[in-house]
C-alpha cells in the first residue's frame, strides 16, 4: 500500500472461485503499475487481460497519456501492447526499469 492507494483504479484477476489470480493498478497520473500475477498462474494469460483491460480503463477515464515502469526484463511483454522505450535505464525499488508510454 502506499499513498496512491486510495486515487488509484484497482482491478484484479479472478478465477471462477473468486481466488485472486494478478492485480494491476491506475494512477490518477494515467500510470499503469503494480501489476502482477501470482507465480503458479504465469504463462496463462493472465497479464494479458490485466493489461488489455488496464489500458482500455485508462482510454476510458480518458487520460491523454497511458504510461508504465517496466521491469527491463518484461520490457518486450509491454511492447507488444504499444508500449514504447522511453529515456535510459533508472531504478526503482533496487530494481532495473525503463519507462514506457502507449500509443496505438
Amino acid at each position: 500500500m502506499d499513498a496512491f492507494d486510495t486515487d488509484s483504479t484497482h482491478l484484479l484477476a479472478t478465477t471462477e472461485t473468486h481466488d485472486t489470480v494478478g492485480c494491476a493498478r491506475i494512477m490518477p497520473s494515467g500510470q499503469i503499475g503494480r501489476m502482477a500475477v501470482r507465480m503458479e498462474r504465469r504463462g496463462q494469460g493472465i497479464g494479458s487481460l490485466l493489461l488489455d483491460a488496464a489500458i482500455a480503463e485508462a482510454k476510458r477515464q480518458n487520460f491523454s497519456r497511458i504510461f508504465l515502469h517496466a521491469q527491463c526484463h518484461a520490457e518486450s511483454f509491454y511492447a507488444q501492447f504499444g508500449f514504447h522505450r522511453v529515456g535510459d535505464i533508472f531504478c526503482e525499488a533496487g530494481i532495473e526499469h525503463i519507462a514506457m508510454i502507449f500509443r496505438e
